[in-house]
């Protein structure tokens, strides 16, 4: 599950033209959960996002909800 997460994040990333996680803006953020909610067909509350150290922190965060 996380690989397939991994691959959702880098696929939105190309598809935003955004080459480092920590580029992502709070709309790109909530884009990217939103495909990840729909891939998983799951809702993935918003503090999920809170304070973010990076790529790993949000992984584990969101795995943790799934």
């Amino acid at each position: 599950m996380k690989k397939k997460i991994q691959e959702l994040i880098e696929n939105s990333m190309e598809d935003f033209a955004i080459s480092s996680f920590d580029e992502i803006d709070s709309l790109t953020m909530m884009d990217l959960i939103m495909v990840i909610e729909d891939e998983f067909d799951v809702s993935i509350p918003l503090n999920v996002t809170e304070n973010l150290s990076g790529k790993e922190d949000f992984l584990e965060r969101v795995c943790g909800v799934l």
